[in-house]
């Protein structure tokens, strides 16, 4: 079910992404205008979503286990826009110390990695981040994906 839910948000977004691109070709400098305004629509929104989880981060930071628990909550949730093929696991925990990730490939590798939170949480939550971006970078390197020069992460073989 969270696949076809996932496949159905990939393309909403790359459907707005097409609109967006054929207002830029189509209006000249009327499509970089409405370009430059839905640029400043998405930032709000990122920026609404993090001024959010820092506020809610400071209401948890209160009792430790629940603060790590809430960012154990955010990593989960970040860690479902990764592109995992299949076969791979993961766990996130949390305890009173930090949070911890288990990753296991499908060739039964496994990886573990934590972090302990300090409570301050812009740096807590840029932690949860890392570790999505850590994570990604380890399934890449494990399927032995290369990123080419424009971006775009290929398969080998």
């Amino acid at each position: 079910m969270s696949k076809l839910r996932d496949e159905e948000k990939r393309k909403k977004k790359l459907n707005e992404e097409l609109y967006t691109i054929e207002q830029i070709g189509k209006e000249g400098k009327k499509g970089i205008k409405y370009f430059k305004e839905q640029m400043k629509i998405d930032e709000k929104k990122q920026s609404d979503k993090i001024s959010k989880e820092l506020e809610q981060a400071e209401k948890k930071r209160k009792s430790k286990i629940k603060y790590n628990q809430f960012l154990a909550g955010i990593l989960e949730e970040e860690l479902k826009g990764v592109d995992w093929s299949i076969g791979w696991k993961y766990i996130v925990k949390a305890n009173d110390i930090g949070v911890i990730l288990e990753l296991e490939a499908p060739g039964k590798l496994f990886f573990r990695t934590a972090f302990k939170s300090i409570g301050d949480g812009n740096l807590d939550l840029n932690a949860v981040q890392n570790f999505v971006v850590r994570a990604e970078n380890t399934v890449d390197r494990i399927e032995k994906r290369d990123i080419q020069q424009d971006g775009i992460i290929v398969p080998n073989g």
